[in-house]
C-alpha cells in the first residue's frame, strides 16, 4: 500500500470511527456473545504457555515466528525505524530543544515534601543511607566521559562552571579550592580510619587546612606533616597519579613531609599505616 492510501486510512477511521459490534450486549441480552463466553469459559487459559522456557536457540517454531513478524515489519510502512548508529541533524536538535522550552514539562514532585505528600515521603525512605557500588560509579563516570563534546559542554554550562575554561590553570585550581573550602562536607570512610588512628594514639592534627597554591591535606600534623587518603579508584587514574606527584613535589619543596596512603592498605593494613605515621614523628 502507498503512503496516501494509508492516510486516507487513517484519515477516515478518525472521521468515521466504527463501535465494536458488541458495545452494550451482554450474554442475557445478545445470543452470540453468550456462545462467545460458553467458548471461553469452556477453554483452558490456566494452562501454561506453550512457549514457557523456550528461546530462538532451542525452538525451531519461535525462529520460525521471529523470522516472520520482522520480515512483515519490514515491509510494513506503517514501522517507522530509526537507523543504527543515526544521529540527529543539528536542525533537529534545536526543534527539540525549542519544544523543550516552549513546553517544559513540570516535575511530578515540584513544591511537594515529605510532610505534604505521601510518595515523597515513602521514597526519601527509600533512598536513605543508600550507597552506590564503585561498579556504579565507574559506569557513571564513563558513560558520562562518553557523551559527545557538546553535550558536555551543555551540562558544563547548565552547571555554571563553563567560564573557568577562560581562566588559566592557577586561577582555575585557586577557584576550586575556594569553592571546596565553603562547601562542608564530612570525612570519607579511608579519612575515618585515619582520624580514628590519630585520636587514639592522642596525636594532634589539623583537618582539611588549605596550603595556598598546593591544595588542601586531609590531615595535618604540626609542624610539618601532611597526610592524605587517597580513594583507588579516582587516585589510581594517570591524570590523578601526575597531579598527585606535581603536589607532593610543591610540598616538599614548601619543607613538608608528605604521607599518602591507599584506601585499600588503610582498609585491609591500619597498623602499618600507623607504624608509618610514627615512624615519621
Amino acid at each position: 500500500m502507498s503512503k496516501e492510501s494509508i492516510e486516507k486510512m487513517k484519515k477516515t477511521k478518525r472521521e468515521n470511527p466504527r463501535p465494536a459490534w458488541n458495545k452494550g450486549l451482554t450474554k442475557e441480552t445478545d445470543e452470540r456473545v453468550a456462545k462467545i463466553a460458553e467458548k471461553v469459559t469452556g477453554s483452558k487459559r490456566d494452562d501454561e504457555p506453550w512457549n514457557k522456557g523456550l528461546t530462538t536457540e532451542t525452538s525451531i517454531k519461535l525462529k520460525e515466528m521471529g523470522k516472520k513478524v520482522s520480515a512483515s515489519q519490514k515491509n510494513n510502512p506503517l514501522v517507522t525505524r530509526w537507523p543504527k548508529g543515526r544521529k540527529h541533524s543539528k536542525e533537529t536538535i534545536e526543534k527539540i530543544k525549542k519544544t523543550k522550552r516552549e513546553n517544559p514539562q513540570v516535575a511530578w514532585n515540584k513544591g511537594l515534601t515529605k510532610e505534604t505528600d505521601e510518595r515523597v515521603r515513602k521514597y526519601g525512605e527509600s533512598q536513605r543511607g543508600k550507597k552506590y557500588s564503585d561498579e556504579t560509579c565507574k559506569k557513571i563516570s564513563e558513560s558520562i566521559l562518553n557523551l559527545p563534546e557538546e553535550d558536555r559542554i551543555e551540562r558544563a554550562r547548565n552547571a555554571g562552571i563553563i567560564s573557568m575554561s577562560n581562566l588559566t590553570l592557577e586561577q582555575r585550581t585557586e577557584k576550586g579550592i575556594n569553592g571546596y573550602l565553603k562547601t562542608p562536607r564530612k570525612n570519607t570512610s579511608i579519612e575515618k580510619i585515619i582520624r580514628k588512628m590519630l585520636v587514639e594514639n592522642s596525636i594532634k592534627f589539623v583537618e582539611q587546612q588549605r596550603i595556598p597554591k598546593v591544595g588542601v591535606p586531609d590531615f595535618i600534623i604540626d609542624p610539618n606533616i601532611c597526610i592524605f587518603a587517597d580513594g583507588n579508584y579516582w587516585h589510581d587514574r594517570p591524570s590523578a597519579i601526575i597531579k598527585d606527584k606535581k603536589q607532593n613535589k610543591k610540598l616538599e619543596k614548601l619543607g613538608y613531609v608528605v604521607l599518602r596512603f591507599w584506601g585499600s592498605e588503610l582498609k585491609k593494613t591500619p597498623e602499618d599505616c600507623l607504624t608509618r605515621i610514627l615512624k615519621v614523628l
